[in-house]
């Protein structure tokens, strides 16, 4: 160590083998401060730090070190000693918190670095309040908010955001009057939550969307602004699944089925020119479930089908005409069980010779036998003599 003449230290450090070696301080003893950092390689400066004062003898900055690198966090000062800037450092580069005030102690701007990269969430202020969000990952702007509003002085649209830039909790748009546009959800970053959109005339919901982790999952639904149904439907995990149904204006239906994201099946209603409905569809918890029951043009039943929890059950029968069977069989757990038959049409009564065009018998939807006759006398024959590759009877052996 150095002393002036009074005894005082005016300057302290360490010598190796003669040279200065590590951390030396200058001190001045009437004004008692410090005037100075260094740092010294054997002898070598690596470092030299002078502080700086105003007028009055405060500091304009407080700064922080580990040997020659700026370490921790660095602090310039307004003349009355409050915060203006901090910076924090690790070992020589920005790393961590940076926070701008004014000198009436109001915000202007916080956010972080990593390695003197801008990083995570910049917020920006003026007048005590946020005027937008950016985020960085590595100097790179990769999201942001800017808070905007309309001529009325209505906020255009809200948002959240964590420190480390994920957007979080929910976000908001408004229309003019101040209704709500649109609301989402976030969390830590992902899509969360119900979602919707909302019509700008009426102010009502105008899509629901619900997201999990990030995907859609669960209910979607759709109105017209008149609040009739367009759209109802289920996702699993970003991916289209069950029924979903869809209306058009004048209010008919249609139907498609969807396994994780393929259309699986379809169905729309159908009408004769006399108005009389083709087919009438049964469901339950987006599957299909119960009896469906095909007609001809004058109502009569053409056909039923039978499903339970969305599998193929019970009988189905299909006719030519009233009382007139074109097929019938049974379906167990969604394959074919038992024996199912195929008539000839214009057939006999029953019973009669030239009824029956095809025995087949399944079980658990393997083929076990199949028989077919002749119309005129019965005589049994390859079934490919009365059955195409891909009919029916052929083409769903399940």
């Amino acid at each position: 160590s150095l002393w002036d003449e009074e005894g005082r230290i005016i300057k302290e450090g360490e010598y190796s083998n003669d040279l200065k070696h590590g951390v030396w301080i200058t001190f001045d003893p009437d004004l008692k401060r410090q005037e100075s950092y260094e740092y010294y390689d054997m002898g070598v400066a690596k470092l030299k730090y002078f502080f700086k004062y105003y007028d009055n003898g405060n500091p304009m900055e407080e700064p922080s070190f580990t040997e020659y690198f700026r370490d921790g966090e660095w602090r310039q000062l307004f003349d009355n000693e409050r915060i203006q800037y901090l910076t924090t450092y690790s070992m020589g580069k920005k790393y961590g918190l940076y926070e701008e005030w004014t000198i009436k102690k109001e915000l202007v701007q916080r956010g972080y670095y990593e390695y003197d990269l801008m990083s995570a969430l910049w917020t920006y202020a003026r007048n005590d309040s946020v005027i937008k969000y950016e985020v960085y990952d590595a100097d790179s702007i990769i999201d942001g908010f800017v808070y905007e509003y309309y001529e009325n002085d209505k906020s255009k649209a809200d948002a959240v955001f964590l420190e480390n830039g994920k957007r979080d909790q929910k976000w908001y748009t408004y229309f003019e009057e101040g209704k709500d546009s649109t609301i989402s959800a976030y969390d830590g970053g992902k899509k969360t939550g119900t979602w919707y959109v909302h019509f700008d005339s009426t102010f009502e919901v105008s899509t629901e969307t619900n997201y999990e982790n990030n995907l859609k999952h669960g209910d979607y639904k759709e109105w017209y602004i008149d609040e009739n149904p367009m759209v109802e439907g289920y996702y699993e995990y970003g991916k289209k699944h069950l029924l979903w149904a869809f209306w058009d204006e004048r209010g008919y239906q249609r139907f498609e089925e969807w396994r994780m994201g393929e259309l699986y099946d379809t169905f729309e209603y159908e009408y004769y020119e006399n108005g009389q409905l083709k087919e009438e569809p049964s469901y339950k918890n987006r599957k299909k479930h119960g009896k469906w029951f095909r007609y001809f043009p004058d109502g009569e039943i053409s056909g039923v089908r039978e499903f339970a929890n969305g599998k193929r059950v019970g009988e189905w029968v299909d006719y030519y005409r009233k009382d007139e069977i074109a097929f019938q069989g049974i379906y167990k757990d969604d394959k074919k069980n038992g024996p199912w038959i195929w008539y000839y049409m214009n057939r006999g009564d029953p019973g009669e010779e030239g009824n029956i065009m095809s025995e087949v018998k399944f079980n658990n939807g393997e083929l076990i036998s199949e028989k077919c006759y002749k119309r005129e006398d019965s005589e049994e024959i390859n079934c490919k003599e009365i059955f195409g590759e891909n009919d029916y009877r052929f083409a769903d052996k399940k």
